[in-house]
């Protein structure tokens, strides 16, 4: 998935079928990392779901600290 007019693409991982995409992107002028679930459709486009979360740059750094330690045991 490459860089668009929504975001800075950071990574991608397959769940069941689905795609679990992360971006970084500026919204109201507020820098957000949004997780959100996505599907493929008949012609094969990454299209989005509602599933997800937007998190400003704190509450993201609060997640990736937290699943950080999760690795750690």
């Amino acid at each position: 998935m490459a860089d668009d007019n929504e975001g800075r693409h950071l990574c991608s991982a397959r769940k069941n079928g689905d795609v679990v995409v992360t971006q970084k992107s500026l919204f109201k002028g507020s820098t957000r990392v949004d997780i959100r679930l996505h599907y493929v459709n008949d012609e094969g486009e990454i299209k989005p779901t509602k599933k997800g979360v937007s998190l400003t740059m704190d509450e993201a750094r609060e997640v990736f600290n937290g699943l950080a330690r999760a690795f750690e045991d």
